[in-house]
């Protein structure tokens, strides 16, 4: 009989205590959807206890969320399928839409505040078992995302970079910028409807920028939606 050296002994405990995680993980992602799914149901059937059964789902997908790591946050979305935007502020926002799948689009506000208030509750490493007390503290979920967006309001040199960033961008988008004349010729491949960028002048005359890159169909719900709005 071969003995165990020290280093699988230690191996097999750091294995046994990953997968002791994994599975209290497991745990706290099935007790979420159980909330979850008592809160749609509460919503479905307009049972009038629909504000107690948000909590109780938000407490447990804090509890979830506060068990994973960035990697098992990651591996959690790909699974459930959920696309992370470039621009998404808050790393929580996509784990809440990962935990509700159907919901009332009235309620797409409550969900945003939702994923604040678990964003901030974990930057003040808030344990599980306080996060209702936590909560409730702050002035509820409405405060705590008053403390949130009070610590990520931009600052005006952020805003600065980012307003300077996006006009560049729209210039190298339409294929000028300020120092260079505007496009002095454009042609029109096809028959149809088009949507022009054009820059008009004081005197009522304008310069064309470019043939925006839209089809049809697409120009013809914009122009709908135009006509809806000034119906």
């Amino acid at each position: 009989m071969e003995l165990a050296t020290s280093e699988d002994v230690t191996l097999r405990r750091a294995t046994s205590a990953e997968d002791e995680r994994i599975a209290d993980i497991g745990t706290l992602i099935r007790r979420a959807d159980d909330d979850v799914a008592s809160y749609e149901e509460s919503l479905a059937n307009a049972m009038g206890k629909s504000e107690k059964h948000f909590h109780t789902a938000l407490r447990s997908i804090y509890a979830a969320c506060h068990a994973m790591t960035e990697d098992d946050r990651a591996a959690f979305l790909l699974r459930k399928k959920i696309k992370v935007a470039k621009q998404c502020r808050n790393p929580y926002q996509p784990m809440v839409r990962a935990f509700v799948k159907e919901v009332d689009p009235t309620c797409r506000s409550k969900l945003t505040k939702a994923a604040n208030t678990i964003a901030y509750a974990v930057s003040e490493k808030i344990a599980p078992e306080d996060f209702r007390d936590f909560v409730k503290q702050s002035g509820g979920v409405k405060g705590v995302n008053q403390l949130w967006s009070k610590r990520n309001r931009e600052r005006p040199e952020e805003k600065i970079d980012r307003l300077q960033d996006r006009e560049f961008r729209i210039n190298a988008y339409l294929g000028s910028s300020p120092s260079e004349p505007y496009a002095p010729d454009i042609r029109v491949q096809g028959v149809g409807k088009v949507l022009i960028a054009a820059h008009v002048m004081t005197d009522g005359s304008f310069q064309l920028y470019r043939v925006l890159d839209m089809d049809e169909p697409r120009i013809d719900q914009l122009l709908f939606r135009l006509a809806l709005e000034d119906a």
